[in-house]
């Protein structure tokens, strides 16, 4: 009966994203989705349209909604909410099975306003990359306790790479892990580095984006 209510939102969901139209965080994602397909400067902020910093995972996304639109005929500003509309139905499964949660919290947050404005109008990829990552970073954590540290850096390492603020996780995996930390944590750079390398060796930004990443943390 939950799973037919959360699936029922979420088409409902769909349908008011057909009419909800966009903001300017959705005409910002299609200049990336652009940009990305040409293989444009993705850390310069005429080019995305956003002095923000975004891993490549963000880009990945909003290219595949690029790709869904053009292939279907249809406006980007569907596609582009398309994403954050099932990543609340993933979060919500996701609540429904864990025990200090339930039925009441994945129906809470399934009804959530907020939740509502930010996936049906604005279509923003943050929702997207917290499912994704949580998911990750659950999976990371099996893996640790498991005792395979170097798997769960190997994953901890994709979770950054759709929002670099998760490379702070990686802390607390490598305080529980009972072997080699310095190899994990080794392992985890090697990862973060070479899913994104792309994307910061190919700026002539890249140095500029750093230096004020390092003074806003």
């Amino acid at each position: 009966m939950i799973v037919a209510f959360l699936l029922a939102a979420t088409a409902a969901k769909l349908v008011l994203a057909v009419f909800a139209g966009g903001t300017l965080d959705v005409q910002n994602q299609l200049l990336q989705a652009r940009a990305w397909a040409r293989g444009g400067d993705m850390l310069d902020s005429e080019t995305v349209g956003n002095p923000a910093f975004f891993p490549t995972g963000h880009f990945v996304i909003v290219r595949a909604a690029l790709a869904a639109a053009e292939l279907s005929g249809t406006p980007f500003a569907f596609w582009i909410k398309v994403p954050a509309i099932l990543a609340d139905l993933g979060v919500a499964l996701l609540l429904l099975r864990v025990p200090a949660a339930g039925a009441a919290a994945a129906l809470l947050f399934m009804a959530n306003p907020v939740t509502l404005l930010l996936a049906v109008h604005h279509g923003q990829v943050h929702t997207v990359a917290a499912a994704i990552a949580a998911a990750i970073a659950a999976l990371a954590l099996a893996l640790a306790e498991r005792g395979l540290p170097r798997s769960a850096a190997v994953v901890r390492a994709l979770a950054a790479s759709v929002r670099q603020h998760l490379a702070a996780l990686v802390l607390p995996l490598l305080r529980a892990t009972r072997g080699d930390r310095l190899q994990a944590a080794a392992l985890f750079a090697a990862v973060l580095f070479v899913v994104n390398a792309p994307l910061l060796l190919g700026s002539e930004h890249s140095a500029r984006i750093t230096l004020v990443q390092i003074q806003d943390s």
